[in-house]
Parts: C-alpha cells; sequence; structure tokens
C-alpha cells in the first residue's frame, strides 16, 4: 500500500469513528434528557421535595458548572472506549439491517428514491366500499426496499410526454418527469379514460417505476394500466406491468392488481428488468372527480450491456 492509499485508508477509519461516535453521542443525550425528565416529574409531584433539592444547587452554580464538566469528561472516556473496543464487524451487520435484513446479492444495490414531503389535508370522500382495494400496512411498517442493479438510474427524467388529452387542463405534460412531486404540482388531465406515454428515447432495460398521482387528499385512482413496447403505437414487444382494471374499461384485459390508496410514497412498480423504449399509463378518473391526474413519473433503468 502507498503513502496515498494509507492516507486514504486513515481517513475512512477517522470518518468511521466519528460517525460510530456520533451516534453514541446522539444516544447518550437522549438517555440524560429521559433522566431529567423522571427527575422533574418526581419534583413536580411534592413541591417540598422540589424546594430541598434544588435550593442547595441553585446557590452554588460552580456545582452546576462542576456537574456538567463531569458528566462531558465521563462521556467523553466511554466514547473512546467504544470506539477502541468495538469491533469493525458490528458496522457490516448495521448495513444489512438498513437494506432489508436480508444479504445483498453481488452487483445488486437498494433502489433510492427521493420523495417529497408529507402533506395531507384529510379525507373528502369516504373510501369504504372500494373494489379490489389493497390493504393499509401495518403502523410503523415502512415499505419494502426494492434491490436493483447497480447502476440503475431515473432514465424518464426530462424525457418527452404526450398525452390523450392533447392538452392539459391544468400543467404542462413536461411536469410529469421534471422531477418535482410536491402535491400541488400536478397535471389534469380530461375527464374519464385518458393515458400518458413517455419515450425514453431509447431502448432501457426497466427494473422499476414509480409513480405519483395526485396525493395531497386520499383518494384512489381507477383502473390503472402501465405497459412498455417498442414502438409508440404499442405494437412490438407489448408488456403490461401492472393492471388493476378489473372490468377491462380499457380493453387491455382483465387487471389482477389491487387499487391503492395514493400517498406521498407513490407507487412503486417492479418491471423485472423489462427492455423498452416507450412506458403508457392508463388511467380513468378518481375518488375525488371525474379527472386524471399526474405528479411525477420515474423508471429506473440501465441501457443493456452497462
Amino acid at each position: 500500500m502507498n503513502g496515498f492509499d494509507n492516507k486514504n485508508s486513515k481517513h475512512r477509519k477517522i470518518g468511521e469513528d466519528g460517525r460510530r461516535l456520533a451516534g453514541f453521542t446522539r444516544s447518550l443525550e437522549q438517555r440524560v434528557w429521559r433522566i431529567k425528565v423522571r427527575v422533574l416529574n418526581m419534583l413536580s409531584r411534592n413541591s417540598e421535595k422540589q424546594i430541598l433539592l434544588r435550593r442547595p444547587v441553585m446557590k452554588k452554580r460552580m456545582t452546576q458548572l462542576s456537574l456538567a464538566a463531569c458528566l462531558v469528561i465521563a462521556s467523553s472516556v466511554i466514547c473512546l472506549a467504544f470506539i477502541k473496543n468495538e469491533p469493525a464487524a458490528e458496522d457490516e451487520r448495521e448495513c444489512t439491517l438498513i437494506v432489508g435484513k436480508t444479504d445483498v446479492p453481488a452487483g445488486m444495490v437498494a433502489l433510492e428514491i427521493d420523495l417529497p414531503p408529507f402533506v395531507f389535508e384529510g379525507t373528502r370522500k369516504n373510501l369504504e366500499g372500494i373494489e379490489n382495494l389493497e390493504e393499509p400496512r401495518a403502523k410503523g411498517q415502512t415499505r419494502p426496499t426494492m434491490l436493483v442493479p447497480a447502476g440503475t438510474m431515473n432514465v424518464a427524467l426530462g424525457k418527452t410526454v404526450t398525452s390523450t388529452s392533447y392538452t392539459p387542463i391544468v400543467g404542462v405534460l413536461a411536469d410529469i418527469t421534471d422531477g418535482e412531486k410536491f402535491g400541488d404540482g400536478y397535471v389534469e388531465l380530461d375527464p374519464f379514460e385518458q393515458s400518458i406515454t413517455i419515450d425514453l428515447g431509447a431502448s432501457y432495460e426497466i427494473y422499476a417505476i414509480a409513480l405519483w398521482h395526485y396525493h395531497k387528499y386520499k383518494c384512489v385512482y381507477f383502473d390503472m394500466v402501465v405497459q412498455t413496447a417498442d414502438d409508440p403505437d404499442f405494437i412490438m414487444n407489448v408488456n403490461t406491468l401492472f393492471n388493476n382494471d378489473i372490468d377491462n374499461t380499457h380493453g387491455l384485459g382483465i387487471g389482477k392488481d389491487k387499487n391503492y390508496v395514493e400517498s406521498y410514497e407513490g407507487k412503486l412498480i417492479d418491471a423485472k428488468g423489462t427492455a423498452a423504449r416507450y412506458v403508457r399509463f392508463h388511467s380513468n378518473t378518481n375518488t375525488l372527480n371525474d379527472f386524471n391526474h399526474y405528479i411525477e413519473v420515474e423508471v429506473y433503468g440501465k441501457q443493456g450491456g452497462q
């Protein structure tokens, strides 16, 4: 190992130790805060005890400073011991847990999606009685991590979008692939059966699709179908990646996927490496009104051989 590599190795080690120290410090601060809350609760139950306990300390400012200094010194000693003695293998186990408590196959990485802020203003319409609606996740349960090949990226960013609504009622079609996912920046298309098509500009191996309809209110969009093809007329190499059109409204086949409630997370669809240049999204009204809305579409893929 030359001097440059050795220096980089030392810097990486310092960075790792710093991150572990920061995590331990946060944990220590949380414990101190919990102890403080418990003491204050005990004092509040008996004002006389509160006076007796606080009077000697409050009279002597130097005593407070001494206690604080002792706490800092003790924390530093514990942190140094923690960094020195903790095995490096512990870091590897933590990384594995972050990626979904499973071993990641070689060449695969966890798909990272930048989510918009959580914005929710209530329910305008009761969602009870909607047919084929998926069950909500349990409280505290997160969306499962999706693994994709290393180098996978959003190949739809800035790409051309066309629609069966020649001119959107609200917004412009380019907004659907501009990278903005906020709840107010939506594109509104004509009512009833409509679709949008994204031209990726070249054929890509598509591994995942993230789709955001209007998500500021709880609502469900109906008869959603997502397809890919090699040509803009969707004649060659057509593949259906998602279909909850249970009554075959679009004439593309009866869907077996579930309706779902829109949220800031969007809908994540596993595309399984399907090769295509064009991606089309069908929809047909929603629980708020008869229009069709899109905020953002992200297509995660890579060109073959890369």
